[in-house]
């Protein structure tokens, strides 16, 4: 599809806003509901296998955003199927924290961190 360099800027200006925005509104779900959930506990203790847990639940969200899709019309629209992308955007983002943490972190520092506490 071609597009005049005006529609193109234009699309593209709706594009980035709307992109920037979910960008935002993930991060806000995400310090929202942690504080729930790191009273004792950080978030890579949820994801035990790392990014395969991860992506596990990001496969949980696409599969209930299709299904949303396929649903009754209007269903889709009036919330969950936004609930989903951003969960479903919140855990790639968990997956890329967790594959970059391992990444970076030397592998004995990985042991080290791997130990529980007794208490």
């Amino acid at each position: 599809m071609q597009r005049n360099e005006n529609e193109r800027k234009k699309m593209q200006k709706a594009f980035d806003a709307k992109f920037k925005e979910a960008l935002m509104r993930v991060q806000a779900l995400v310090k929202e509901r942690g504080k729930g959930y790191r009273v004792t506990s950080v978030t890579q203790d949820y994801f035990p296998d790392g990014v395969r847990d991860a992506l596990y639940e990001v496969n949980k969200k696409v599969l209930r955003a299709r299904n949303l899709l396929n649903a009754l019309p209007g269903y889709a629209s009036d919330g969950p199927l936004e609930d989903s992308l951003l969960d479903g955007i919140a855990y790639l983002g968990f997956a890329y924290a967790l594959h970059t943490l391992q990444r970076d972190v030397k592998p004995s520092e990985q042991l080290e961190q791997m130990q529980l506490p007794l208490s």
